[in-house]
């Protein structure tokens, strides 16, 4: 699971640089050639690097599928989705600041066969496997991108993320994250997806708070310590059995969040700084569905 979070986290912080991708001055076709071999040769890297990173522990096997749909409730799949849709984003501010005939379909098909080699790789682990629902969701994020760049030429509806420490890390860090920084993107307790979106956009309005306010719609669980089930930890680290008696259960939330669109500057270090809460939820506060907290002052 740990992949798809390490492509988002490259994501998130190539954001300030991907934002404003720069400009090749050459002529049209030795542009389009420089990127399609400078992409070409990116995702090939990048794909020997998560081979080697998340897999040089795991044995190698013959190609195989592998059910993952009903693990984690569906938080992986949302990952999928997130990611593919933020890849495809990206490329496509890539190819049309460069003037790439059909920069969408181009960004569209890149951001899908990247995706796909991640899962081949996954297929050869005999830890994991290929993943019909990884694909899926990997459709899904990069269609939900494209299609609404084609027809409103604006993005009416975003995927974000963001992501907590949640008490559980500690039942199994091995699983969950040794340390800070692994526990942001391996521990699922911690991580929400938020579906954004903006009224003014949505029904066609003018009214002025609302152009720099997003109204957001998380999805989360809580009490994981398993993929399927938690398993009976016999040690548990914590001062009382606090492991074992867990409640797992998915989490709905609502909460805004701040629409980066309409903040124009031209200071340099600011859009810098700006640039990576087109992924990541500026926090708010937010009403928890299922939770014994059911508002939180402070959501991150």
């Amino acid at each position: 699971m740990s992949k798809i979070y390490g492509i988002l986290l490259s994501l998130i912080l190539l954001s300030p640089y991907s934002n404003h991708a720069a400009e090749i001055a050459d002529s049209s076709s030795k542009r389009e050639l420089i990127l399609t071999t400078g992409i070409a040769s990116s995702a090939a890297v990048s794909l020997i690097g998560i081979n080697h990173v998340w897999y040089k522990n795991y044995p190698k096997t013959s190609f195989h599928l592998f059910d993952d749909f009903k693990e984690w409730n569906g938080m992986d799949k949302v990952g999928h989705v997130c990611t593919s849709y933020h890849l495809n984003h990206y490329s496509y501010l890539l190819l049309k600041k460069n003037g790439i005939k059909k920069p969408l379909l181009k960004s569209s098909l890149y951001t899908f066969s990247y995706m796909m080699g991640v899962e081949f790789i996954d297929g050869f682990s005999s830890e994991w496997g290929f993943s019909i629902y990884d694909v899926m969701a990997n459709g899904i994020g990069s269609l939900m991108y494209a299609s609404q760049e084609k027809w409103f030429k604006k993005q009416i509806f975003k995927i974000k993320f963001s992501s907590h420490f949640s008490e559980y890390s500690s039942c199994r860090p091995s699983l969950l994250g040794e340390t800070p920084a692994q526990q942001i993107f391996k521990d699922y307790n911690g991580q929400t997806y938020w579906l954004t979106f903006n009224l003014n956009q949505l029904l066609n309005q003018k009214i002025n708070f609302f152009n720099y306010v997003d109204f957001a719609v998380g999805y989360s669980i809580d009490g994981f310590t398993g993929a399927h089930e938690n398993p009976i930890i016999a040690t548990c680290p914590c001062h009382y059995d606090q492991c074992n008696n867990l409640k797992r259960k998915s989490q709905f939330l609502f909460s805004l969040d701040l629409n980066t669109d309409k903040i124009k500057s031209k200071n340099k270090v600011f859009k810098f700084l700006l640039a990576p809460f087109d992924i990541v939820k500026v926090p708010f506060p937010a009403i928890i569905i299922n939770d014994d907290k059911p508002f939180r002052l402070f959501y991150i």
